[in-house]
């Protein structure tokens, strides 16, 4: 697992699988198809179980 502190992104996973847990305790599941938007400092915390692709967009 690896704790993090977001920049804006929102993302939309392609492959793998995991889990993102938010620091108020949400947790959303990572597989294909599953759509994500990050909040510039949201305080998360990853787990992939297998590796994740994604595409994503970043705000500058």
């Amino acid at each position: 697992m690896a704790e993090d502190v977001e920049r804006e992104e929102v993302f939309l996973v392609l492959s793998g699988s995991g889990a993102i847990t938010f620091a108020d305790g949400e947790r959303i599941e990572l597989r294909p198809g599953v759509g994500v938007r990050l909040r510039a400092g949201d305080r998360t915390t990853w787990q992939v179980d297998t590796p994740l692709r994604k595409l994503y967009l970043m705000q500058a």
